[in-house]
């Protein structure tokens, strides 16, 4: 599974990563971008996650910047004290930060039923 995590806070950044990896094992592939211009960057050049995970508000605007450069919806969790648009773009989940190892289970389990209906 390949994985973007997109959080200007690294050591939050850092916790999910760790999280996810305790979820889901070592195997998983996960990236992460801290700020929306590296956002653009990557996702100009590089191939799309089957899933992201994402804070809101980064330090140089809006996560929303960055999915304008998607070539394709991708499934998203969004990891945030923020919501107004969360669902607008593509988002399957919503976790509020402080997050939990059982709240962020739960948002992948949803993911996962997600992508076998979608996939069927």
């Amino acid at each position: 599974m390949n994985i973007v995590i997109i959080e200007d806070e690294r050591l939050l950044a850092d916790d999910l990563e760790k999280n996810l990896r305790k979820l889901l094992g070592l195997s998983v592939e996960i990236t992460q971008i801290h700020s929306v211009s590296d956002g653009i960057a990557y996702f100009k050049s590089a191939l799309l996650p089957e899933l992201i995970l994402s804070d809101i508000q980064l330090g140089d605007g809006q996560c929303f910047e960055i999915f304008d450069v998607l070539t394709r919806p991708v499934p998203i969790i969004f990891c945030t004290a923020y919501d107004p648009e969360a669902f607008k773009a593509d988002g399957i989940d919503y976790i509020l930060k402080p997050f939990t190892l059982q709240t962020l289970q739960k948002a992948l389990d949803k993911y996962n039923l997600v992508d076998r209906l979608t996939t069927q």
